[in-house]
């Protein structure tokens, strides 16, 4: 699997799964009635339904205007509402950057465009797994977001969205693998203390999600989508201050807390848990650990999502490790060396191993340097990894993508006035996926894949 983003959350001590209504109560709840979004000018086409696996046969045209339907169980005490009709409805297509060769940006239909209209509050991630490619987008306000589950041409095969209520609930992100899915919604009243919780459920099937509930006794829930990875058979959260959970992708169910720093535990050692990558199978993150009375190091863990992460990748000569990713059949990661201050280093270099679930199977070996003396977000698949490059500067516009097997890095150039916005929305085995942040004199975002080459 392959993404830009991750899914595990740092959560609380009561945990609790929620009665969830099977698929009898229907797909609109029970006695939810239907609203149907504004969205003039939209033309009417005839996508094939989706199927239980969320692939819809949608191949041109505008789509059918959104249909949306209150759900009858949801967590955390959050109105919310499910699209009925998203194999029907497009939220957006592609067309060529201005004056960039082997680009495309994202053009927004009316569904996105009402859940967004200022068109900069966007986040995503973009997941490939078996040759499906999803765009996963969180999009709205901070007070009311919208969470859509697309095609890579824009086709929809899920959506939720949480009204405006007096409980100012928020939907911060959403996760796929598989026929499987999730969303993320908190609770923001009197918080912290808060409760977080969710809903999961397979894309595009009938009936109503199944939910589940957190409660965060201090800190706050996974903020955004690189805290939220899903694998194959586990959803994880990452709350903050760094304490991980997991629950089980099919029902929410066996929700369980895997880790978690000092901040929560005092006889802990780890001091942060970030950078989460899955490949289905098992989670890959970074351990900020403390060694000694005062020292520091950083090392890769892993974990199958129900077991505490132990030791995967850990430097033996004083270097620090973090921000890994999985990249098909390579794993990559990040080695700092002499390490001064918080991610600042006196070198910054990208490793990479063939991939072994046995660690002591790994050949680690040097991929190149990096530009800059601080680690970012770093994204892998299909034997690539990709991270921002910053040749002779900070790193505004351009991306850089490493082929591991042969080492080679090419760089992918956002149009003029933009500069990448980490986390990276995804790199697929055809596509580089990007956010391209607007500058004071430019608006709104742009989203853009780059073709590779």
């Amino acid at each position: 699997m392959s993404h830009a983003t991750r899914w595990f959350a740092r959560c609380s001590v009561a945990l609790a799964s929620v009665g969830a209504c099977s698929g009898a109560c229907g797909h609109l709840g029970q006695g939810g009635s239907a609203t149907t979004s504004a969205t003039s000018g939209s033309t009417s086409s005839s996508p094939s339904s989706t199927s239980a696996t969320g692939m819809s046969g949608g191949t041109g045209g505008a789509g059918a205007e959104a249909v949306w339907a209150p759900l009858a169980s949801t967590p955390v005490g959050c109105a919310m509402d499910r699209l009925v009709n998203a194999p029907q409805v497009r939220a957006f297509t592609w067309q060529p950057c201005d004056g960039v060769a082997n680009c495309e940006r994202m053009v927004l239909l009316p569904v996105l465009q009402e859940a967004d209209p200022g068109g900069i509050a966007f986040e995503g991630t973009v997941t490939e797994e078996l040759g499906q490619t999803r765009v996963i987008i969180v999009a709205g306000s901070q007070a009311e977001r919208d969470v859509f589950f697309a095609t890579s041409e824009g086709w929809l095969l899920d959506a939720y969205r949480a009204p405006t209520s007096p409980n100012h609930c928020l939907l911060s992100a959403g996760a796929a693998y598989g026929a499987n899915s999730g969303v993320v919604i908190a609770s923001q009243l009197d918080m912290p203390p808060g409760r977080l919780g969710g809903l999961v459920h397979s894309l595009g099937a009938p009936g109503d999600p199944t939910p589940f509930e957190v409660t965060i006794p201090f800190g706050y829930g996974p903020e955004g989508p690189q805290n939220t990875p899903m694998g194959s058979t586990r959803f994880a959260l990452n709350c903050s201050p760094d304490r991980l959970l997991s629950l089980a992708d099919g029902d929410g169910g066996d929700i369980r807390v895997i880790a978690q720093s000092k901040s929560w535990d005092p006889t802990s050692n780890i001091l942060a848990i970030d950078s989460i990558d899955t490949n289905g199978a098992t989670f890959l993150l970074g351990e900020t650990i403390q060694v000694g009375a005062g020292g520091v190091t950083g090392i890769i863990a892993t974990t199958d999502g129900k077991s505490p992460p132990s030791p995967y990748i850990v430097a033996t000569d004083g270097s620090f490790y973090d921000v890994a990713a999985y990249a098909g059949s390579y794993v990559a990661w990040f080695r700092g060396i002499n390490r001064t201050d918080i991610n600042t280093y006196a070198k910054v270099e990208l490793w990479a191993s063939a991939y072994d679930p046995d660690p002591t199977k790994l050949a680690p070996f040097k991929v190149d340097d990096y530009v800059s003396t601080g680690m970012v977000p770093l994204i892998g698949a299909n034997g690539r990894v990709a991270a921002s490059v910053a040749d002779g500067g900070p790193p505004y516009g351009s991306t850089g993508v490493w082929d591991i097997a042969t080492k080679k890095r090419t760089v992918y150039t956002l149009p003029s006035a933009y500069q990448t916005s980490p986390p990276y929305l995804g790199l697929t085995s055809a596509y580089l996926w990007v956010k391209g942040a607007s500058g004071p004199d430019v608006a709104p975002d742009m989203y853009v894949r780059f073709a590779l080459q």
